[in-house]
């Protein structure tokens, strides 16, 4: 017999949050970790030069854009984060599992 959907959803409730339980215990990065470390060092690094800068937006927006975004609230949204990374020397939150109880990162 097929599952009712609120049961499938309550299961996949589930299994995401031991996944996410055992990426933490492993120290494993996800996805979204590694893509914020990649962008943060590609703006920091490209940060000096506008026109590499100018050109990695657009080359951002333009996939957004084929995605169906807007490309209007795309270039809003990406310079947002540009403006977070490389001009305003934000830093990244902290992730406290990370750390051990003397506030050192596990080794």
């Amino acid at each position: 017999m097929r599952k009712s959907l609120q049961q499938r959803n309550a299961e996949q409730k589930l299994r995401q949050r031991e996944y996410r339980e055992r990426l933490q215990q492993e120290r494993r990065p996800s996805r979204d970790d590694c893509a914020r470390v990649l962008m943060h060092t590609y703006f920091l690094r490209f940060a000096k030069d506008n026109e590499a800068t100018q050109d990695a937006i657009d080359g951002i927006v333009k996939r957004l854009v084929h995605q169906g975004f807007a490309p209007d609230l795309s270039y809003e949204v990406v310079d947002s984060i540009v403006k977070k990374y490389a001009k305003g020397r934000w830093q990244f939150r902290r992730k406290p599992h990370l750390l051990n109880p003397n506030g050192r990162l596990n080794s």
